[in-house]
Parts: structure tokens; C-alpha cells; sequence
């Protein structure tokens, strides 16, 4: 723990420009490793491809790392990161650098009950911080995987957070919904990308970000709105090949309606909370399982438990982990269908899930597979050892290339493959140029990993030149 008095003299140091107190606010972790390990050039390859597909990129301390650990050895580590408590109290864990712990903690918008804080706050400062937020984690957290699985988890629970920024007439709640997107992150993504299935959904369920950006408030008895039952079945579950009929939509729009966000005068805005007088009552039947429960939270609980452990459940989302750590134009189906009975013999438990694929011969036989632009961007800002603040131009860089944090309109979160991206490659050689001639603001490059990613390559062009050749090359486009 940073206490209080050492907080103000790391602060009073910076500013007057003390060097060692800068470094121990960097967020960097260590790039060069102190040892080299003896090992084949086969086992460093499996271990760039490891940390290029179950992290955002390698560094040659992460790669010393995984070849000193053992793949499995890596592996097992990153499936236990430490739980997080990040808050306006908690300056440092030893888990992570001072750097981005202290970066974070600049971020209103990650404190816990921010809504109460934030609602004179503009959305568009609270969706960059958001994307902030994001950017830091993914480029310097030592939990690569963790980061790798909420960046899965997010886009699988997509929420479009513009949504409520153009909202018109409509009820204060549904106007303030961008501030529940990052308890959103905090409260269901965050804690759960490592755990139970059924958690996870019981947490999404019960989301006011999710409930709202799926129009759950408006669904009420006699006027029964199925935006979120459907995309719970089709989306978050069972997919769209699941077997569930309309009759099964509209019976889980009846089993959840009445769920709504409060937004009365003096009351916890943004709470989800059951209004009784709203809900669909009697018997409904979903799946083929009849549900009576005695209210509405244990009619929920039932759903929850039905939709998760659910075959096609199993196999929808164990398929999706696969072509996200594989790649869907690899050989796989081998693969996907011991994914799916991992899931089903483990209770849904996704680390067992993500260990069962990352140490499959069908994931490192996997063809390359090409990055998205967030995947892109973070790859090059963690090989070139950046210093970034998350914000500004960063964020810009995103949206230039296609894919702005948190802006994706439709609910089933930005496409994933070849064909989506391989046609937008101009704004991905501008972010090469800006980033190698350091013109991106608040983010600037390290000199030394810039020589060793360079090495003998290109020597007779500007180190600028060098690295942008370096960083727009098929190299980077592809993990």
C-alpha cells in the first residue's frame, strides 16, 4: 500500500522533475529480461505465439518469462491474477507497477459508486476515460490473460456506449446510462472473465448498463419488450443455432419484465430494482423447463441456471473461445468439441476452458491470425516499450482505424475476423508513422527497445523511418 505521505512526496518529486521518483511513477514493467534462458528456437516460438494470442503482445522479459515458467507454468500463473480492489484508496499493488495503479486512480470514472460522483461529469470525458482505463490495462498489466479475457468478455457483452449519449425524452436513468457502463466493467467483466459461466451471466443479468442499453427497463406486463431476452439467448447463450424458439423469447421477456432501473428522486439512481406491479406472473416455460418460482428474483436465479448449463450454451461460447485464441480459419473442430465437454464436465468454469485451449496442439498448429486495431495498436505501444496516457490522440488513433472503445452500435460486439479489418490498412500505416515520429501526444517511445526491434533492419534510414517500417510490416498486422 502507497500511504498518504509517501503519495505526496512521489507527487511533489515528479513535478519538480526528480528521476527516481519518475520512474517509480512509470507503469512500465520491466522490458529487458536479466537472464536469457537456453532453450530451443521451437519453445520460443510457442512462447511468442502464447503471449501474442493469450496477451497483447510480447516483450523479451515477458517471453524470458514464459520460457523460464514452462507454457503450462505460464499459463497456471495467469490464471490466478490477484483479485483486484482498485478505488480511491488503493494507490499500489504489489502485482502490478505504482505507474498504473497510479494512472488509474486518476480515473473518476473507475471509483466505485462513480455514478453518485460523475453525473456532472460530460459522457464524452467519461467514455475516454473509460477507453483510458482499457488502453493502460491491456499495455501494461503483468496479467496479460486476464486483460485478453476482458477484452473477450466486453465484446461478447457488447454495450453501446453512445447509445444513451443521443438519448431524447427519455427517463433520467436512460440518460445516464454511459456512467453505469464502467460499473458495468468493475462489477461484471472484471471480476468474473476468469470464473464461473453462470456467474457471469448473473452478474450481466442484473447490470444496469446491460438492462438499459437492452431496453429491459421498458419490458412490462401487457407490453412485453424482447430486446434482452433475445440477445441473452442468441448472443450471450445459446447462439443463434441454439434451438430456443419465439415462444422461448417471449417467455423469458415475461420471466424478466418488471426488472427495471430506479430513477426516483432521493433513491439510488441507477439500482436495478423489481417492480412487482410490472411483471408477467404465472407459469412460464423456457427451454422445455416449466418456471413458477414464488417471486421474481428466484424466477431470474431459475433462468440463470437453465440458459447457462444448457448444451448449446456450452457449445456456442467454448466455440467462440476457440476461434478468438485460434482464429476462425484453422482446423479446429476437434478442438472446439473438447472445449465444449471441459465446459460441461467443470460446471462452465472459463479458466478451465482457457487452459484446455492454450495448451492444445490445434492452438499452437493455429494459422495467423490478424489483429483487430485495438489488438494492433496495443501490440506496437507494448513492443516499443511506449509510455502512454491513455488519452487524447491515442484514443483517436482507434476510432481512425474502425474501432473506437465502447461505440460498436449493435449488440453483438465488433467482428473478429480477416475480412472485417484487412481492408482498412491506410489508418493502420498512419498510426506507424505517428507513433515511430513520436507525434502521437502524451505517448512517446522508448529509444532502446526501438533499437532492438530495428537491429540490422533498414540501416540506412532514419530511426523514425526504421521503426515505422517495422511497426506497418505484415509482422504487426498479423499474431
Amino acid at each position: 500500500m502507497l500511504d498518504r505521505r509517501t503519495l505526496i512526496v512521489a507527487t511533489a518529486g515528479l513535478a519538480a522533475g526528480c528521476k527516481p521518483v519518475r520512474t517509480s511513477l512509470d507503469p512500465r514493467s520491466q522490458y529487458f529480461p536479466d537472464r536469457t534462458t537456453k532453450t530451443t528456437n521451437q519453445d520460443r516460438i510457442r512462447a511468442k505465439h502464447l503471449v501474442s494470442r493469450a496477451g497483447f503482445g510480447p516483450t523479451p522479459a515477458l517471453i524470458e518469462d514464459v520460457l523460464s515458467l514452462g507454457l503450462d507454468g505460464w499459463i497456471d500463473k495467469q490464471l490466478t491474477p490477484p483479485t483486484e480492489v482498485i478505488g480511491p484508496a488503493t494507490y499500489l499493488q504489489p502485482t502490478e507497477t505504482t505507474g498504473l495503479h497510479f494512472r488509474l486512480n486518476s480515473l473518476p470514472c473507475l471509483r466505485p459508486g462513480a455514478i453518485y460522483e460523475l453525473r456532472d461529469v460530460s459522457q464524452p470525458r467519461v467514455l475516454s476515460e473509460l477507453s483510458a482505463a482499457t488502453i493502460l490495462r491491456s499495455t501494461y498489466s503483468q496479467w496479460q490473460l486476464r486483460e485478453r479475457m476482458c477484452q473477450f468478455w466486453t465484446n461478447h457483452f457488447n454495450i453501446y456506449g453512445r447509445k444513451v449519449a443521443t438519448a431524447r425524452e427519455r427517463k433520467q436513468a436512460d440518460a445516464e446510462l454511459l456512467y453505469f457502463l464502467a460499473d458495468d466493467q468493475r462489477t461484471v467483466i472484471r471480476p468474473h472473465a476468469l470464473g464461473r459461466f453462470h456467474d457471469l451471466i448473473d452478474a450481466s443479468i442484473k447490470s444496469p448498463a446491460m438492462i438499459g442499453y437492452l431496453d429491459n427497463q421498458l419490458n412490462k406486463s401487457g407490453n412485453v419488450n424482447e430486446n434482452y431476452a433475445r440477445e441473452l439467448l442468441e448472443l450471450h447463450t445459446l447462439g443463434v443455432d441454439g434451438g430456443y424458439t419465439q415462444a422461448d423469447v417471449k417467455n423469458v421477456a415475461k420471466l424478466l419484465s418488471g426488472w427495471t432501473i430506479e430513477d426516483g428522486f432521493l433513491k439510488r439512481v441507477g439500482t436495478v430494482v423489481f417492480d412487482g406491479k410490472n411483471h408477467t406472473r404465472g407459469e412460464k416455460d423456457v427451454l422445455g423447463v416449466p418456471i413458477n418460482e414464488p417471486n421474481g428474483e428466484a424466477e431470474r436465479d431459475k433462468l440463470v441456471e437453465i440458459v447457462t448449463s444448457h448444451g448449446a450454451t456450452a457449445r456456442f461460447i467454448t466455440a467462440k473461445l476457440v476461434d478468438f485464441f485460434c482464429g476462425n480459419e484453422s482446423d479446429t473442430h476437434a478442438l472446439k468439441e473438447t472445449s465444449a465437454r471441459v465446459y460441461r464436465q467443470s460446471a462452465g468454469a472459463i479458466d478451465k476452458v482457457v487452459r484446455h485451449i492454450l495448451l492444445s496442439d490445434a492452438f499452437y498448429a493455429s494459422k495467423p491470425k490478424f489483429r483487430q486495431p485495438f489488438d494492433y495498436l496495443i501490440a506496437c505501444l507494448r513492443a516499443t516499450n511506449a509510455d502512454t496516457s491513455g488519452i487524447g490522440n491515442i484514443q483517436y488513433q482507434l476510432e481512425r482505424m474502425g474501432q473506437p472503445l465502447h461505440q460498436w452500435p449493435m449488440p453483438d460486439g465488433y467482428p473478429d475476423t480477416t475480412t472485417a479489418w484487412v481492408g482498412n490498412m491506410i489508418p493502420r500505416w498512419q498510426f506507424a508513422l505517428d507513433l515511430g515520429s513520436n507525434s502521437i501526444q502524451n505517448t512517446k517511445l522508448d529509444n532502446n527497445a526501438v533499437k532492438h526491434l530495428c537491429r540490422n533492419r533498414f540501416t540506412t534510414a532514419s530511426d523514425a523511418d526504421r521503426i515505422t517500417a517495422v511497426l506497418a510490416s505484415p509482422e504487426f498486422q498479423w499474431a
